[in-house]
């Protein structure tokens, strides 16, 4: 249960073109039954507020998704390995992320 808008997390369930807001008090996740696209939540440990809320990593890529509009894919073949590398690395740290995405721009597909 929440117990106020300060600790609102939403944690968003996509079913085919349906949307169903579920609230989670510490860790958003995003899926979808169509592409069995599951997101770790993310809350910059540096206490400000990120514009990242989500991300997913795969093997070559990593996934964000920002406060509004679909997640973005970051690959290899996109972005570049070392640009990857870094974003997996500042994502599982929970600090930088949107940081480094709003300095860099690196390319998504």
């Amino acid at each position: 249960m929440v117990s106020g808008l300060d600790e609102f997390i939403a944690r968003c369930l996509i079913i085919g073109s349906t949307n169903l807001l579920i609230t989670s008090s510490n860790f958003p996740i995003f899926a979808s039954t169509q592409n069995t696209l599951i997101m770790e939540g993310y809350t910059s440990k540096s206490g400000k507020p990120s514009g990242v809320v989500a991300y997913e990593i795969g093997d070559d890529y990593i996934l964000v998704r920002f406060h509004e509009g679909p997640p973005y894919k970051y690959s290899v073949t996109s972005a570049g390995h070392d640009a990857v590398a870094k974003m997996k690395e500042l994502a599982l740290n929970q600090q930088g992320l949107s940081t480094y995405i709003a300095r860099y721009k690196p390319a998504f597909e």
